[in-house]
């Protein structure tokens, strides 16, 4: 690490210090549907799609937070999204600067659910002939910002007076989706029966975390729910979803209170989804009687865990909290690009772009190689070598939250929860703090050293930036800043 960013870090902890004896915090909630009114670009697959109505609605979750001497804060803002988009980032920050003066907006939180069927962000992304009617990804921004500000805004000014506690349980809802082969190659959704099948490439993190806020009398306010797995059980739909995230809001404000806002982190998972791989037939014999689609079924898991847990910790409340947010960047290794790699996506380059002449349809394919090329390319000249990634690390009570932006591969979450100091751990990928490293702009995969041997979509240059020796670094100094909290 730099040497200004160490200093910058000691400052950061220096400020910190005296937060960490505990103090009264206090929260403001909000949720606010950013559900358009007109059809939209869909993100998160190759091909476009365009949205043919709602299905349920893309929400954002919102949870200010404020120690008794304001000298901590933090916002999190929890959205329907596939990952925290650079686009909106740009427009929100300076807008909330403007409407809360007095928030340092490096503490704003952007989490991510990673749904496969919300907006478009970005103009570039996609290819939408003329003639289709279609609000353009920078007009949603537009109107997701002119919603945001005024609930980011309320939950600020609304805050109150909170106990809280949390606890752990586990929901069976991330299946690893890297089939190995006997030839030791890896494929993402691969078949499993067939002979050369040998086993799944990992493991998966089923803990199921949730942090609880009561206001003085006893309401609850807010639940911090964290499960290691995206929210891409209906990927391919052509409809605005929030995939089974609704179905899981739906039940817990059913039995908790209709108001609960309900902060998403999908935790750990890049290796990982929703998607059973053989145990299908099964699993959907069990949905069937118990007359619950996929969604339906995931959302019962977590939903239940989650009650369970209330029940057990509801009589834990503690109003004493320490309470510390630190928002910082680690400059990580980008993964080096070999000649080959670089022939293979120029090749990709040359042939997609003549594609591209009659069917404007690969644009999307096309952008993607188009990437690897150019970034060979500086790196021959020595630049971008490396990635400056914004993380936050929140520590409330005993447990600590802390994010990347990547679709971190799961044994990186492990290696963090195994050495971490605090009593309970919670990893959001897939999030990252808005007013940092505004340059950084990336969501990629970022794979073992193991996964990437076994290639396959996922843990292939075209789906990574930083590689897994900049994984590493990003567990060591998030371990660092975690540690030096407890």
């Amino acid at each position: 690490m730099k040497k200004t960013s160490i200093i910058g870090l000691l400052i950061l902890l220096f400020a910190a210090f005296t937060s960490l004896q505990g103090s009264e915090l206090k929260i403001g909630t909000k949720t606010v549907d950013l559900s358009p009114d007109r059809p939209v670009q869909l993100d998160g697959q190759m091909h476009t799609r365009v949205s043919k109505g709602i299905k349920n609605p893309i929400t954002a979750n919102i949870l200010a937070m404020e120690n008794e001497d304001g000298k901590q804060q933090a916002i999190f803002l929890a959205m329907d999204l596939i990952a925290p988009r650079i686009e909106l980032i740009r427009a929100l920050t300076p807008a909330v600067k403007k409407a809360i003066p007095d928030f340092d907006a490096s503490r704003l939180v952007f989490f991510s659910t990673h749904t496969h069927t919300a907006p478009v962000c970005d103009d570039t992304k996609y290819y939408v002939a003329p003639d289709v009617d279609c609000m353009l990804p920078s007009e949603y921004v537009v109107f997701a910002v002119k919603k945001l500000v005024p609930a980011i805004e309320e939950a600020w000014k609304n805050k109150t007076k909170v106990q809280y506690s949390y606890g752990l349980d586990f929901a069976a809802v991330a299946w690893c989706r890297r089939a190995l082969y006997q030839d030791n190659k890896a494929i993402m959704y691969g078949k499993t029966n067939v002979p050369e099948f040998r086993t799944m490439e990992a493991f998966e993190d089923h803990d199921l975390g949730s942090i609880f806020f009561w206001d003085e009398k006893g309401k609850l306010l807010a639940i911090i729910v964290n499960v290691s797995c995206p929210s891409q059980e209906q990927e391919g739909l052509s409809v605005l979803h929030a995939d089974f995230w609704h179905y899981v809001r739906e039940n817990l404000r059913a039995k908790l209170g209709k108001d609960v806002c309900i902060i998403a982190q999908c935790g750990t998972g890049g290796d990982v989804s929703p998607h059973t791989q053989y145990r299908r037939a099964a699993e959907n014999r069990m949905s069937q009687f118990r007359n619950l689609d996929r969604m339906e079924e995931i959302a019962r898991r977590i939903s239940e865990g989650v009650l369970e847990t209330y029940d057990v910790v509801k009589n834990d409340k503690t109003s004493n909290i320490p309470f510390v947010s630190i928002s910082r960047t680690v400059d990580l290794q980008n993964h080096r690009i070999t000649k080959g790699e670089y022939e293979s996506s120029m090749h990709d380059v040359r042939s997609l772009g003549e594609k591209m002449k009659t069917d404007r349809t690969v644009h999307r394919l096309y952008g993607w190689a188009k990437k690897i090329t150019d970034r060979y390319d500086a790196q021959q000249k020595g630049k971008e070598l490396t990635s400056r990634v914004p993380i936050s690390i929140v520590r409330i009570g005993d447990t600590v939250i802390c994010t990347n932006p990547f679709e971190l591969y799961t044994p990186f979450g492990i290696r963090i929860k195994a050495r971490s100091e605090a009593v309970q751990t919670f990893i959001a990928q897939l999030a990252r703090p808005c007013a940092l490293s505004e340059e950084y702009d990336s969501s990629a995969y970022l794979p073992t050293k193991e996964a990437y041997s076994h290639g396959g979509y996922g843990a292939i240059i075209k789906s990574i930036l930083v590689g897994p020796e900049g994984g590493q670094t990003l567990v060591e100094e998030t371990l660092k800043t975690i540690n030096e909290l407890f």
